[in-house]
């Protein structure tokens, strides 16, 4: 047994192997019964770490016989998480690798998808590596996210290969044709890495609630505020009030119905408020968050525009005009922003608080322009994705991100002069970020300040 200390915290450990592969267990979970010589399952103790939704905890090892590359054996597995969970939505791929390894031979995965009762946060470690592939996989449930993050890096720094890992293939059907690549990022790293591009029009935004024309939406703000009901029979028969009962969220003849009355509660007494504002090539989109006292957000969104076509030229999929109405639980708002502002994986790059003037950069986000001399070899590609520049600001502060496509994610901060300072950010880092953000004071969810190493 050993101890890991990383960022000041310390925890126990017990050694576990398949074939040649070592990782670390937390010591005093449980080996499952249904474990294999390929297959390791763990799960926390009980009563430890469970959510209040009742999911547990688990840590799956696994090891099989791998023809193919690692760009192959990626796109397969996110193809295969698509068709087998529900709602999924991947936050994040990364290079990972065992050390000794080169990183691009190995891939960390994060991705959330529905279970009952409960939105599921996982992250995978796996390699390909002399005809097999190894992978571990942790599972907590979101809202327990920020108690099991830490312990979720540990785990990957912690695999090893000590021993003989190499398996004879079996004869087979030929390997897949390789994936569509990520030219740039592939030259940058010196090895085909798949393209994530591909992502966005399978993690469109999704939303429960109706979608509301802008009079029906001004109604139900009307309703919530004031508590009338219909001034006339003639008021009942308008388009808006039709709207409003096929939502269930109004009665005929009297008003708001006990649905209604729950989803508007926070209009009227808000424990917090926030906004996202999405720009992108001129256009503006906003969604508005109201928290009620009771951990629940009403939800008000104008069309999404933050989402990439599949063929990664930047052709929008817009869902139909009007005002997305959503009522949801607090630890599902990072999910369902990052869904509306299209926040879907990519590359990440090692630009860090480049500098590009702010006239640049501000015409550059309502127009496509030349890239101004002297950029980063990196920001040059980035300048001709589709860009969505986006605010964030609620009780956890204000913050500028851009989204560039295939190029990834940037902070933007200015330099207090007439510069912009960009930083390449992962996705991941944006998704607890939110959390943060844009939950109310005290919430204690995602993270304050963004976390720029993670």
């Amino acid at each position: 047994m050993s101890a890991s200390r990383r960022h000041g915290t310390e925890r126990p450990w017990s050694s576990d192997r398949l074939g040649g592969y070592e990782f670390s267990v937390p010591s005093g979970w449980e080996h499952a019964a249904q474990s294999t010589a390929d297959v390791s399952v763990f799960t926390a103790p009980e009563g430890t770490g469970q959510d209040s939704d009742g999911h547990r905890p688990s840590l799956v090892a696994t090891l099989e016989t791998c023809t193919v590359t690692t760009a192959q054996y990626s796109t397969q597995a996110m193809s295969e998480f698509m068709v087998q969970l529900p709602l999924l939505r991947i936050l994040d791929v990364d290079l990972w690798a065992p050390t000794g390894l080169n990183p691009t031979s190995g891939r960390r995965l994060e991705f959330l998808h529905t279970a009952p009762g409960s939105l599921v946060h996982v992250t995978q470690y796996f390699v390909v590596h002399e005809g097999t592939a190894f992978a571990l996989t942790l599972t907590c449930s979101e809202r327990q996210l920020t108690r099991w993050d830490q312990m979720a890096w540990d785990l990957g720094d912690r695999v090893r290969i000590n021993g003989a890992t190499r398996h004879d293939a079996p004869e087979g059907p030929r390997a897949p044709v390789l994936p569509r690549l990520a030219e740039a990022a592939s030259v940058r790293h010196g090895a085909p890495l798949e393209a994530l591009s591909v992502l966005a029009p399978e993690q469109p935004f999704r939303s429960a609630g109706p979608v509301l024309t802008d009079e029906a939406a001004g109604l139900l703000l009307h309703l919530a505020a004031t508590g009338e009901g219909p001034a006339s029979g003639s008021d009942l028969e308008s388009s808006p009030w039709t709207e409003l009962v096929s939502a269930g969220l109004t009665e005929p003849g009297i008003g708001l119905s006990p649905q209604g009355t729950t989803v508007t509660g926070p209009l009227l007494e808000p424990a917090g408020r926030a906004t996202l504002t999405a720009h992108r090539d001129g256009r503006e989109t906003r969604l508005t968050l109201f928290h009620g006292a009771e951990g629940q957000t009403l939800l008000l969104a104008q069309t999404p525009v933050g989402s990439i076509g599949s063929d990664g030229q930047g052709i929008l999929h817009p869902t139909p005009n009007g005002t997305r109405v959503d009522f949801l639980p607090l630890w599902r708002l990072a999910e369902t922003c990052g869904s509306w502002l299209g926040i879907t994986p990519a590359w990440r790059t090692a630009v860090e608080q480049a500098p590009v003037r702010l006239e640049d950069f501000d015409r550059r986000v309502t127009q496509q322009t030349p890239s101004p001399a002297g950029l980063d070899a990196a920001l040059h590609a980035a300048w001709t994705e589709p860009w969505v520049v986006w605010q964030a600001e609620g009780d956890g502060g204000r913050v500028t991100y851009l989204h560039a496509g295939e190029a990834g994610h940037y902070l933007v901060e200015s330099d207090g002069l007439d510069h912009v300072l960009l930083t390449s950010v992962p996705a991941r880092n944006i998704h607890r970020h939110l959390s943060a953000l844009l939950a109310p004071a005290g919430a204690g969810i995602g993270y304050r300040e963004q976390p720029r190493d993670g």
